[in-house]
């Protein structure tokens, strides 16, 4: 990078070492949202299916096989359509950042 004897000799090591931390620190957050991605993807969704039983609605957790249109015996005294499938929402976190993690937004 720079010849022997010039004056900014000094600098090389420093920017080695720069360049050298900035690539760790870099390698680390991608590791860190590497780990969010792969958390939020292995979560587990609960569905919940919606039976119209004339005025009213029932609900009651997912089954495997049921889908929309789908007469069920659930209601009482009578048959009822499944009317639709919700996903159940999920509570969100929140979380403050303090330190150098949040520098980095790890």
């Amino acid at each position: 990078m720079f010849h022997e004897g010039t004056p900014l000799e000094w600098l090389q090591p420093l920017l080695f070492v720069f360049i050298l931390g900035l690539t760790i620190a870099l390698m680390v957050r991608q590791a860190s949202e590497m780990k969010k991605l792969e958390q939020t993807v292995s979560k587990k969704r609960e569905f919940i299916t919606v039976i119209s039983c004339g005025d009213k609605e029932v609900r009651r957790p997912f089954k495997e096989g049921d889908f929309v249109g789908k007469k069920v015996s659930e209601c009482d005294g009578g048959e009822g359509l499944i009317h639709y499938i919700i996903v159940k929402e999920e509570k969100k976190e929140e979380k403050s950042s303090k330190g150098l993690k949040s520098l980095f937004k790890i």
